[in-house]
């Protein structure tokens, strides 16, 4: 389990280092859907079952496959046009408390809201540690 972890960084930082490459080089930047919803859904995975960790839950794995896959499905939203930043915003809320609803129900308020928070604070100590790799490592 914890290779298959590290597996998933090792690939994510792959990826986003040959982008970062390619953008440096030439200008552009290739992205293939089934590679980003790939990635995203091992990520979330992984970073949902740190959550409910962090939670105390037990969600079936089903319902972890189920939201991982919403995940990935929503990093397709890159390819849309760009919006404001308020509409960016609330789209990524809404997606991290569909991710949450669907991984560990929903309860009470109190508990759905307090998962959503969890999720969130994994994902930004996540994101915090990609790029601290990226400011260490990069060409």
């Amino acid at each position: 389990m914890v290779f298959v972890f590290f597996y998933a960084l090792y690939v994510t930082l792959f990826l986003f280092f040959r982008l970062y490459n390619v953008f440096c080089e030439v200008g552009t930047v290739t992205v293939y859907a089934d590679v980003l919803m790939l990635v995203n859904f091992v990520v979330d995975y992984f970073l949902l079952l740190i959550s409910s960790h962090f939670l105390q839950k037990k969600p079936r794995l089903y319902r972890m496959i189920l939201s991982s896959a919403i995940g990935g499905v929503f990093s397709l939203y890159i390819f849309l046009p760009k919006t404001n930043f308020l509409i960016n915003c609330s789209a990524q809320v809404l997606a991290c408390a569909l991710m949450c609803l669907t991984a560990f129900g929903f309860g009470k308020i109190k508990s759905f809201l307090r998962g959503v928070a969890v999720l969130f604070c994994v994902n930004f100590a996540y994101s915090g540690a990609m790029i601290a790799v990226w400011l260490v490592f990069k060409p």
